[in-house]
């Protein structure tokens, strides 16, 4: 099985280094130790998992080490209900062949899109018969607080415009991504355009970077109206022909975590978009038998619709459905 491009964005979020980069004493006993990681994505029944083992250097530097630590021949089974799914071995060309001049390795199913409620058990059987066990709560769709949210633009209040919900438990994390869609008439067809959305800029080195949102336990993002309309009047910069331009709606993709994935990321204290899970981070772990992790999230959608006259008055077309 080779892999599509489309994957291949999967993959890279769960590629596992597993390199122990702490210093080793030259003198010190080695300990072997093995990892399991798998996030359970709510958005496709393509799902993806790594086994590692960790290694040994002559010295400080583990970077001497040029054998990739997968673990081959791993026999990994996943629970739900009275289903059972048997992963499956793959691999992909490794794009920076600095370190490992070997294929990417993982292990996969394409038959499973997880639901919210599902309770999921794993086992892996490593070749030399250790066992490595977790399980995962599949969250909840999010509850929004329509009451506190704006569902329209422009708001009528100025400022900011403001989405909350309600979180299922202390501490879970959410990761929100914020998208503008449109359509644009080209030689006589409607061809369908996105536009992510950055809740600020900075200025760096003389350019204006833009600032998207990173998962936070905060439950509510805020994002300006001057922004908003940036991006509105930037898709069309330059084309005076604004008609071609048909504008639907402002989309929130929220991710909803476990309490797994939550866990993790608050042990290590690196709240990024990056699933890349270090040996030498983990602080957390929620393998029985070794170490890594094993979550899950789902995707939740909140829509945000553009006011009919607001549209018109820059020249464009609101559109309906998608």
């Amino acid at each position: 099985m080779k892999p599509t491009k489309i994957y291949l964005v999967i993959i890279a979020l769960l590629i596992v280094i597993t390199s122990c980069e702490e210093p080793f004493s030259p003198r010190a006993d080695y300990d072997e130790r093995y990892s399991f990681n798998c996030v359970v994505r709510g958005d496709t029944a393509f799902q993806v998992a790594t086994t590692y083992k960790s290694y040994d250097v002559s010295y400080l530097d583990p970077y001497e080490n040029t054998t990739d630590p997968f673990i081959h021949n791993s026999f990994i089974r996943m629970w739900v209900g009275d289903s059972v799914y048997v992963f499956r071995d793959s691999s992909i060309e490794r794009t920076d062949n600095s370190r490992y001049d070997t294929p990417v390795n993982f292990y996969y199913i394409n038959n499973y899109k997880p639901r919210s409620g599902d309770f999921i058990e794993m086992e892996t059987l490593l070749p030399n018969g250790r066992r490595l066990k977790s399980s995962t709560n599949v969250p909840e769709r999010v509850e929004f607080n329509f009451a506190s949210s704006d569902r329209s633009f422009p708001t009528g209040h100025g400022g900011n415009v403001n989405i909350s919900w309600i979180p299922a438990f202390s501490g879970q994390l959410f990761s929100a991504k914020i998208v503008l869609n449109y359509r644009k008439i080209e030689d006589g067809v409607s061809v369908r355009y996105t536009k992510e959305i950055p809740i600020q800029y900075v200025e760096e080195n003389g350019n204006r970077t833009p600032v998207y949102p990173i998962p936070r336990k905060t439950p509510i993002l805020q994002i300006p109206s001057s922004i908003i309309e940036e991006i509105l009047l930037g898709i069309s910069e330059g084309d005076e022909n604004k008609q071609n331009y048909i504008i639907f709606a402002i989309t929130v993709e929220l991710k909803v975590f476990d309490r797994n994935l939550s866990g993790y990321y608050s042990s290590v204290s690196r709240i990024d978009d990056s699933f890349s899970i270090r040996l030498d981070e983990l602080d957390f772990s929620n393998i029985d038998g070794g170490f890594g992790v094993f979550g899950s999230y789902v995707i939740d959608n909140f829509a945000i619709l553009f006011d009919d006259d607001y549209i018109k008055s820059l020249g464009y077309r609101i559109g309906t459905g998608n």
